[in-house]
């Protein structure tokens, strides 16, 4: 019987007990003749990500040095967001695969995996259904004034003016909803509006086939097009360099009036001063945001101090089940891999988006 060594790093989100749990029972259910040495770590989960950029990574949370230290004769490595630097891949000179429980595996130095032929997998669309149900909600608590009015009743206001039309939040149905980005998430966003509230669907995507947006109810447009005509405009697309500062004063300057901003995705596809000088001067109607440039947001941000604004601790990703879907993705592959076959989502050497 093969005899593995396996380093679980989680946190409590994805807890390494949950990982080491579905891999034992992942083999014994494929009767694998293996037996795992597992060390599971738990990073914790801090007031402020990590930022790693010089060791090749966008966001990770975690001690570096531990890792390093825990990795020597590891084969499997398995995180959640622990920071996977060219140091700890060099340290690890037996790791065969690393499983990554995110949807894009930006703790990882994809670079040095993959020039050490290493097998990077990831939980693409972990975050798929939690993102769309959220971004609905968001877009109906802001359309028709569910946060203003709480907000008022709780200082003890009986808001008038939330009757008036002027104010009157419209209704969804016939409606056209811009969405930019279409991942698994802008897919599912889209078939919820079309088919829960019929709403017409343009959807902003070089990298997306024509035919496969209209299977999901959407039609392809050019990003002027979208921002002409979409009552709503939500974010779903990754931030790279192409992307960021995709949306700036000149794009908003050719939205149409009214429109409401929904960005669950990153901030920095945003201009964000633009786009606060848009709430202000009221040019944008609305907005709901679930990124921020820097996260924690300062109880000092100027956004707080606007009224058209519903702002949430990034929390559009996290949910009951998102953890054990994820984990799930992320064994199968492993499986996958130990059995001898192609894992199903290898980020480095197929891409794949969430």
């Amino acid at each position: 019987m093969k005899k593995i060594k396996c380093l679980i790093i989680g946190d409590e989100i994805i807890t390494p007990q949950l990982i080491q749990t579905y891999l034992e029972d992942a083999i014994k259910k494929e009767h694998l003749d293996i037996i795992f040495d597992f060390t599971l770590m738990n990073t914790g989960y801090p007031k402020k990500i990590k930022i790693y950029r010089d060791k090749g990574i966008k966001e990770a949370y975690g001690d570096e040095e531990l890792i390093i230290n825990a990795v020597k004769d590891v084969e499997i490595l398995i995180v959640h967001n622990a920071p996977v630097t060219s140091d700890v891949i060099a340290a690890g000179e037996k790791l065969k695969v690393i499983g990554v429980t995110r949807g894009g595996p930006v703790n990882v130095d994809l670079e040095a995996a993959t020039k050490r032929k290493i097998p990077v997998i990831n939980a693409v669309g972990r975050n798929s259904d939690n993102v769309a149900d959220y971004t609905v909600g968001l877009i109906i608590a802001l359309v028709r004034n569910i946060v203003k009015g709480h907000v008022s009743l709780i200082n003890g206001v009986w808001d008038w003016k939330l009757r008036e039309y002027e104010n009157a939040g419209f209704e969804l149905h016939g409606k056209t909803l811009g969405i930019i980005g279409f991942g698994q998430i802008g897919k599912r966003v889209s078939l919820r509006m079309r088919k829960g509230f019929d709403m017409n669907i343009l959807v902003y995507d070089p990298y997306v086939d024509e035919n496969e947006i209209e299977l999901f109810g959407g039609k392809k447009v050019d990003l002027e097009t979208l921002l002409r005509n979409s009552d709503i405009i939500t974010i779903h697309a990754r931030l790279t360099p192409e992307t960021t500062g995709l949306i700036g004063e000149k794009e908003i300057a050719l939205m149409k009036k009214p429109v409401y901003l929904i960005n669950t995705a990153r901030s920095a596809i945003v201009d964000q001063k633009a786009l606060y000088k848009a709430l202000k001067e009221r040019k944008i109607t609305g907005a709901a945001l679930d990124v921020f440039d820097e996260e924690p947001l300062s109880p000092d941000s100027p956004l707080l101090k606007l009224d058209n604004v519903i702002v949430t601790p990034h929390i559009a990703w996290i949910s009951k089940e998102m953890p054990v879907r994820a984990t799930k993705k992320v064994v199968e592959d492993i499986i996958r891999f130990l059995k001898g076959e192609k894992p199903k989502y290898l980020y480095n050497y197929t891409s794949s988006s969430e």
